[in-house]
């Protein structure tokens, strides 16, 4: 009984030096990052017979917000986890039953992304930093809105309609560079959708997008 006392208290003595070593004596190896940037997604029209010609779409273009945590493994290699919400727009001409009208889309997306990152230090305060991983995003609003001069009241289409819209979960995988200096990180990256969003079992949809940003690292 004694000898089985004194091993639990000898094993408690090493997880309590293990977690002093992991929160405090590395405490300088991790770091929070606050992040925001412009970010532009290729992202086609919701389906709509009603169409009969759109001028060039474009990209849905907007910005980006959010934190993150990056954990040291060793020298060089971390892993980041962190939240962010994305908020994208897009306006376009089309004719719809043989009236000009006006098209106005938007997405609120919410990302998790998990990252792997490689960093090569150049000295104590700036680093070069590899990275790629997953993001794991839900589009929380997506709709198209038209309008025209010969009706008073707008078409809105919501992109999670089962007839005509797109899936809300999008898994993403993502890589890109960025360069630390001190308290201030400047990245940027392209992400490509894994997955069919498409409602429509007839066509295949998939995403993708590139973004810049500038992190604050606490």
């Amino acid at each position: 009984m004694e000898k089985s006392r004194n091993r639990g208290i000898h094993n408690l003595r090493w997880a309590v030096l293990a977690v002093a070593l992991l929160f405090g004596g590395s405490i300088k190896a991790q770091n929070f990052g606050i992040n925001f940037g412009y970010a532009s997604e290729n992202f086609p029209t919701i389906t709509n017979p009603f169409f009969e010609s759109t001028t060039s779409q474009g990209d849905l273009t907007g910005f980006f917000g959010g934190v993150n945590y990056n954990l040291k493994l060793s020298e060089c290699w971390g892993i980041s986890v962190g939240v962010q919400g994305r908020f994208y727009t897009r306006e376009f001409e089309t004719v719809m039953l043989f009236v000009s009208s006006h098209v106005k889309e938007k997405q609120v997306i919410v990302d998790v992304p998990v990252l792997l990152n490689f960093a090569v230090p150049f000295n104590d305060e700036s680093r070069l930093t590899l990275f790629a991983g997953g993001l794991a995003s839900y589009t929380v609003v997506g709709s198209t809105t038209v309008s025209n001069n010969l009706s008073t009241n707008d078409i809105i289409l919501q992109w999670n309609d089962k007839k005509n819209g797109y899936k809300p979960f999008n898994p993403q995988a993502t890589a890109g560079i960025a360069l630390t200096i001190k308290y201030f990180r400047i990245f940027g990256g392209y992400s490509l959708g894994i997955l069919d969003i498409d409602l429509d079992e007839q066509s295949k949809t998939t995403t993708s997008n590139i973004y810049m940003g500038l992190s604050v690292v606490l």
